[in-house]
């Protein structure tokens, strides 16, 4: 069991989303911010140089895009090595701090 904090690269103490996407990358997100997790340290990720704050929840769809439910930014997707926030795009809404994604089935 190792144990993990700001030394080690994350934003806070405050973990309220952990997730693994399907490419193996570690993501961390916290009150204030968001961290990914190199092998051997977390290293914070912004958004055009600005932290994606208020991280609550994560998840992947079938595409492969990383969508992030967050308290200060709203929801944010990671796509393409970018992060676009609902600040950036008018078809991105803000959620609730207590809402979770979650994927739907495929309709035919």
């Amino acid at each position: 069991l190792r144990s993990y904090g700001q030394a080690e690269g994350l934003p806070g103490l405050d973990v309220r989303a952990l997730y693994q996407d399907r490419a193996g990358t570690v993501w961390a997100g916290t009150m204030t911010g968001l961290a990914r997790f190199d092998g051997r340290r977390f290293v914070p990720v912004t958004a055009d140089g600005r932290p994606i704050e208020g991280v609550v929840t994560m998840l992947e769809d079938r595409a492969g895009t990383l969508w992030l439910g967050t308290a200060g930014n709203g929801l944010v997707r990671y796509r393409d090595g970018r992060f676009l926030t609902a600040q950036d795009a008018a078809d991105l809404r803000a959620i609730d701090r207590d809402n979770a994604l979650a994927l739907l089935p495929r309709l035919r």
